[in-house]
């Protein structure tokens, strides 16, 4: 499995549509967690809200946050496993 330079595995968390858009918020370390996936929507508000139009997050069952037709969630895919798909995202921005 691929480690970035410090060791750790990196998963991806994604914003998508109920329509099918997908986009990269960002890579986290450590254990999926819902903690950190509400950090990396704090960090990139301005871009996500200018994405999405959405103001209000709510926090749903799992690690899943819901907004209208949209959700941030944890893709499943590790950075190493992103990198080397067919299927690159749409980096949201910082």
């Amino acid at each position: 499995m691929f480690k970035n330079p410090n060791g750790r595995t990196l998963y991806e968390i994604t914003l998508n549509h109920a329509d099918g858009r997908k986009y990269l918020v960002c890579y986290a370390s450590g254990t999926p967690s819902r903690r950190r996936m509400i950090s990396a929507l704090q960090k990139r508000w301005d871009s996500v809200q200018g994405i999405t139009l959405m103001t209000e997050w709510a926090i749903c069952k799992g690690k899943n946050l819901q907004a209208g037709d949209w959700t941030i969630q944890y893709s499943g895919r590790t950075e190493w496993e992103a990198a080397n798909s067919d299927s690159e995202l749409t980096y949201v921005g910082a």
